[in-house]
Formats: C-alpha cells, sequence, structure tokens
C-alpha cells in the first residue's frame, strides 16, 4: 500500500495535459520549483479543481504526496484568478506562450522565478501593457537559466559612452569602437533602451511602463529567438500569435 502525505503549498500554475477520460496532469510552481500533480475527474462539471486548467492562476493546493506514483491533488483555493484576462486576446496569448516557453524550459524540480512572475501576472490581471510585461518575462528568465545580458558598459573595453549597439550572443551592449570586430550594425536608440528595461528589478513602476511598440516588438522578438537558439529548442508557436496579437 502507498503511504501518503498531505501537503498545502502556494503555486502558479503553468500547464496541463489530460490524462484519461476526465483527468489531467497539471505542472505548477512554487517557491521550492516546478512539480506536477495528478488533479482527478477535474473535467467533470461541477469538479472544484477546474482553476487548475488556468495557465496563471495563484492558487493554494492541498494534495496527497507519495514517494511512489503521482501527487494527488485534493482541494484548492484561489488566490489570484487570471480567468478576466482570458476575456482579452494578447493577455490570453502571452499566457499561452508562458506555458509553452516555461515548460519548455523548465523540468519538475528545476527553480523557477515564482515571486517575480506572479508579480508580472498580477500586472497582466490589471490590465498593464503586455508587451512590456513579455519583455519583461523573458528577462527574468534570462536571469534565472544564467544567461547574462550587460546592459550597463560595453562588454568588451567596459565603456559607458558611445554605447551604439547590442549582441545577445557575445552577452549585451557594444559601444562604437568595439561594434567594428562585429557583422553588426548599429541599433536604433530605443532598441537600447527598451533591451536594458528587460532586465531591470521589477517594482511597480517598471511594471507599470509602456515600451515604444516597434522598439518593444524588435527586442522581445530577438529575446525570444536568443533563447531559442541558446537551448536548441524548437520554435514556440505560441511566440507568432502573441506577435501577432501585439500589432
Amino acid at each position: 500500500m502507498i503511504k501518503r502525505e498531505t501537503k498545502n503549498t502556494i503555486a502558479l500554475v503553468l500547464g496541463s495535459t489530460q490524462f484519461g477520460e476526465n483527468s489531467a496532469i497539471v505542472s505548477l510552481a512554487g517557491e521550492d520549483g516546478l512539480f506536477g500533480l495528478l488533479a482527478k475527474g477535474i473535467y467533470k462539471p461541477k469538479s472544484q479543481l477546474k482553476p487548475l486548467l488556468i495557465t496563471g492562476n495563484i492558487v493554494q493546493v492541498e494534495y496527497q504526496s507519495a514517494t511512489k506514483g503521482p501527487n494527488i491533488a485534493s482541494s484548492l483555493r484561489v488566490n489570484m484568478d487570471v480567468s478576466s484576462s482570458l476575456m482579452d486576446y494578447a493577455s490570453s496569448c502571452y499566457l499561452m506562450y508562458l506555458q509553452e516557453l516555461s515548460l519548455s524550459l523548465f523540468q519538475y524540480g528545476d527553480r523557477f522565478p515564482y515571486e517575480e512572475m506572479k508579480k508580472i501576472i498580477n500586472a497582466l490581471k490589471e490590465g498593464k501593457d503586455v508587451l512590456s510585461l513579455s519583455i519583461l518575462t523573458l528577462g527574468v528568465l534570462y536571469h534565472v537559466l544564467g544567461i547574462e545580458i550587460n546592459t550597463d558598459h560595453c562588454i568588451h573595453c567596459q565603456n559607458r559612452k558611445n554605447i551604439v549597439s547590442y549582441s545577445l550572443e557575445e552577452g549585451g551592449y557594444l559601444c562604437k569602437n568595439c561594434l567594428s570586430k562585429f557583422s553588426l550594425s548599429e541599433k536604433e536608440e530605443m532598441d537600447l533602451y527598451v533591451l536594458k528595461y528587460a532586465f531591470m528589478d521589477l517594482n511597480e513602476d517598471i511594471l507599470s511602463k509602456i515600451v515604444p511598440k516597434n522598439s518593444g516588438i524588435r527586442v522581445l522578438s530577438e529575446l525570444n529567438d536568443n533563447i531559442i537558439r541558446y537551448f536548441d529548442l524548437k520554435p514556440m508557436k505560441s511566440f507568432s500569435l502573441l506577435l501577432n496579437a501585439l500589432y
């Protein structure tokens, strides 16, 4: 007989996969990292576990833990309900992108930036700019995954003046003198600012900012493409949907 221990934790719902006829395996992230739960009967009309089907929800979930076999969700309370965000197309595309990207980059047991993502999703729920929040999301993921992008000075000569471009593959800003070493062109000044914005510490002011659309989409696309190359991932199907929603 499998012995089970009752546990209780607060976590962010990242996605779900149907399991059998009425159940699902749900992926969540809490302060201790990513973990999975079996939500039995979640697709039944009266199931109280249905909030586990909404990516972005913050839930306090009670579950039965076992050394063998899946952990089984038993009850939950919703601490942050993002279902209203699904009514906005751009917000719903962001949540789909968050799900696909997170579950491609992280495995069960991995550390996940739970607190930072909770702030971003709360800002999404409050109706803050989706493009800006998408850029901040990638900045947070770069940091927790150890991809360092320097936006303080030139990555080659440490000069803080005459910054005219950047290379994500090289690791950050480039000054005019060092740019000649690469087959790169100068960037628009606003693109430089938006890249710096991506890696700023999250606070109410940063979460409320609205980046210029053209520069924002360029930088978002570059950040997305670079992380795909870095980890040799398949292209994110949800990213094209997000881009279309942001135009």
